[in-house]
């Protein structure tokens, strides 16, 4: 019995130290950290079955057991006293089979408001590109998704793709990003929608201060400043990474809350961790204004891709029931990998899975999960298992939005097509908007494709090949259509207006004499219709019922009395010309005078510059001679005086 009590103490401390191990690798850039300690602990609460593979890393044993315990000890203090160092130890996400048993019942109350709020989320994601049943389509109808701003070799990718990332995530919420990193922030906020928000996270606490500034600095820029933020989440996983204690993690969101606030921010600040840690933890459900978590269901191994809704749930339950049952629940991350080891018994990457996944999340939890994550991350670590480099959620939103421009392209060309003379000037600004934005989506596929080379095998890249060189191929032929047609237009308005210009007399049946009262159109009524006093009435009315030869003699008259006035004003041009080049000899002349003069000015300036120059010379010579002779006086009268 007493042997029993210890085996079962062993058992909790190993769940205990085993908690603080599991999670992703770094979402923010970082350089990889050295000498990992790898230790394998695997609880299955549930009762599943464990692999053959995990079977053998965990005996049956007291001994065996005792002795992983003491191995996870020894690491947790290793991990302790190394910061933000990558960890594989993959721990059961699943709480006892009593937690869940008590949680069943309101799982069950929460089934219909979960399923009306992803219905609710479905129908208002009316800007969406994914077709109907696939990963993307279900994805987005989770409440958000999270992003990372990093081209596959870690470097930051430039505001113009960012935005252009962010502009294919309109039928989400909320976009999570881990950090302030790269100006994102600056880019996402000047692309979102208005009914979007960012999750920004601040991920390092040796720079939460500085990190805090380069957020603030980064929201007050763009036009919507706090309001356009969700929450922020400072730390993801320290707790269960090892990196913090959870009094230095509540230490940190209380400070960072603190500076936040003085800095105008009022909303939610949370700390963002595992269920597990959570649960094992519960003063983080104090630090934190709602529950964060992240919880992925294959990293429990037991449960399959099918069931990932139901088994979230009950999850959300559990942690909420452990939290005091206050605070609301966010999935912060969730997905299934597409690439890679499978992971316990259930846990096969695959995108035949994923889909299954985020088919089941979507349809039981949508409106409480941030889907894990908008791109393969390629600038991680692959891990242990394989998998952290390819969780995306848009494999196919891009080749999804190439076909539906692709269809409102086609659609607007058989418009255009039907009545090329008098479609509507905006159909054709729709048809030139829209090749330009296809023309950038294909680029962007094209991209992505070679991004995704190494990942594929042969028959998905010939696939994504294929799917690109015909889409290509359709943009050349609707483009080669368009400006058909945008001829034919052009052509048919011109001839229009020639038949107009031609046969608009012929066709009123009116007289060719444009001298002739009865012609509605005649010089005779224009001119009256466009009198605006008496005087021209009366002069028009001297050329009315005039025949062809006397109105064209009255007119030719008319021309030259014209001609005899250019006359006049060209002679008048002329003498004026002439008064022109009069004046300029004259003022030459001047000119030439007042050069003499100066030169005059000048000889005389010289000369008496001389003159005064001797008279100084003549001066100093008397002085100097006058005071000799007085000197020699002064001699004379000495010597003979």
């Amino acid at each position: 019995m007493r042997y029993s009590k210890i085996l079962t103490s062993l058992t909790f401390a190993s769940v205990a130290l085993s908690t603080p191990f599991h999670r992703h690798h770094e979402h923010a850039k970082r350089d990889a950290a050295p000498d990992v300690v790898t230790v394998l602990v695997t609880v299955y609460a549930t009762g599943s079955e464990p692999s053959s593979t995990e079977s053998e890393s965990s005996s049956s044993s007291s001994e065996t057991e005792t002795a992983l315990i003491k191995n996870a000890v020894a690491t947790a203090s290793a991990s302790s006293s190394a910061s933000y160092q990558p960890t594989t130890l993959k721990t059961s996400y699943l709480s006892s089979a009593s937690s869940s048993a008590s949680s069943s019942s309101s799982s069950s109350s929460s089934e219909s408001s979960s399923a009306s709020a992803s219905a609710s989320k479905s129908s208002s994601a009316s800007s969406s590109t994914a077709s109907a049943g696939s990963v993307e389509a279900y994805a987005e109808q989770g409440k958000g998704i999270t992003y990372s701003p990093y081209e596959d070799d870690g470097s930051c990718k430039s505001s113009s793709t960012i935005s252009s990332d962010i502009s294919m995530l309109s039928a989400y919420d909320v976009i999570r990003v881990y950090a302030p990193d790269c100006s994102c922030i600056s880019a996402i906020m000047g692309t979102m929608g208005s009914n979007q928000k960012v999750f920004a996270g601040l991920y390092y606490m040796d720079s939460l201060s500085s990190d805090i500034s380069t957020l603030s600095e980064q929201v007050k820029a763009s036009s919507q400043g706090w309001d356009g933020v969700y929450a922020i989440g400072v730390g993801n996983e320290w707790v269960n990474g090892g990196s913090y204690t959870v009094s230095e993690v509540s230490a940190a969101v209380s400070s960072a809350r603190s500076i936040l606030e003085d800095d105008g921010y009022t909303g939610s600040v949370v700390t963002v961790d595992t269920l597990v840690a959570y649960q094992d933890n519960t003063d983080l459900c104090d630090v934190s204004d709602f529950i964060a978590v992240n919880s992925h269901p294959y990293w429990d191994g037991g449960v399959e891709a099918s069931d990932s809704g139901s088994w979230l749930k009950t999850q959300i339950s559990n942690i909420k029931s452990s939290c005091g049952g206050d605070k609301d629940v966010l999935i912060c991350e969730t997905g299934w990998p597409t690439q890679g080891d499978t992971y316990g018994t259930y846990g096969i990457p695959s995108k035949s899975n994923q889909l299954a996944a985020i088919k089941s999340i979507a349809e039981e939890v949508g409106d409480q999960v941030l889907m894990f994550t908008t791109y393969n991350d390629l600038w991680k670590d692959a891990g242990d298992y394989g998998v952290e480099k390819y969780w995306e959620s848009l494999q196919s939103l891009l080749y999804n939005s190439a076909i539906k421009q692709t269809q409102q392209l086609r659609k607007d060309l058989e418009i255009f097509e039907n009545n090329p003379i008098n479609s509507p000037l905006s159909i054709i600004g729709q048809i030139t908007t829209t090749i330009t934005t296809l023309t950038r989506t294909l680029q962007d596929y094209e991209d992505y494709i070679l991004k995704q080379t190494l990942s594929l095998n042969e028959s998905q890249k010939l696939k994504n090949e294929n799917r690109l060189k015909n889409l290509k191929d359709e943009l050349i032929e609707y483009k080669l259509k368009f400006q058909l047609f945008k001829k034919q237009r052009e052509d048919g308005l011109n001839e229009l207006n020639k038949n107009q210009l031609l046969y608009t007399n012929r066709s009123t049946a009116i007289s060719d004499n444009p001298y002739d009262e009865s012609n509605g159109s005649s010089i005779v009524n224009r001119a009256n219709a466009k009198s605006i006093d008496d005087q021209n009435d009366n002069e028009s009315n001297k050329y009315s019922s005039l025949s062809m030869q006397e109105g064209l003699y009255k007119e030719q008259t008319v021309l030259e009395k014209s001609n005899q006035q250019l006359d006049d004003i060209l002679e008048m041009g002329k003498l004026a010309f002439d008064d022109l080049i009069e004046q300029n000899e004259v003022i030459l002349k001047m000119k030439d005078k007042m050069s003499s003069s100066l030169q005059t000015l000048g000889v005389s300036k010289a000369t008496i510059r001389k003159i005064e120059k001797k008279a100084f010379e003549d001066k100093w010579i008397f002085y100097i001679g006058a005071l000799i002779t007085l000197y020699i006086m002064y001699l004379i009268y000495s010597y003979l005086g």
